[in-house]
């Protein structure tokens, strides 16, 4: 309720990625950050097709919810089936919350069956083992 230097440091790295984490009722930005990193990882899904590269997309900032509230995990992975990535290619780390369910979807990456994994540093980045 009282603003602190935390909480506006916080917002404010908030609002660099989009400021509909600070404000869900704020616009959509036509060119956000969230758009150009769509772009990019659609563009290298495209190009590597025919091997079924995977990319790994790292966010800190928010953390995908259920509840219908605005979160960049979402508005991501939104972007990427309107360009044409299956859903069902697209996974986010957060949904796999034991190590046997985390191993299965790293094969299923290795597979080339997900093709982009989604999560935040703490879950995603540290001690993750994609590579048999």
């Amino acid at each position: 309720s009282e603003d602190n230097m935390l909480k506006i440091t916080g917002d404010g790295r908030k609002a660099a990625l989009d400021l509909r984490l600070v404000n869900p009722l704020a616009a959509q930005p036509e060119r956000g950050k969230i758009r150009v990193c769509a772009d990019n990882v659609y563009r290298i899904w495209s190009e590597y097709a025919e091997s079924k590269g995977a990319q790994v997309v790292f966010c800190d900032l928010s953390t995908p919810r259920n509840d219908g509230g605005f979160n960049a995990y979402e508005e991501l992975r939104s972007k990427l089936v309107c360009m044409g990535i299956p859903s069902h290619e697209i996974a986010f780390i957060h949904d796999y919350d034991t190590d046997a369910l985390k191993d299965a979807l790293f094969r299923s990456v290795r597979r080339g069956a997900v093709r982009v994994v989604m999560g935040s540093t703490e879950k995603l980045g540290v001690g993750t083992n994609i590579q048999e």
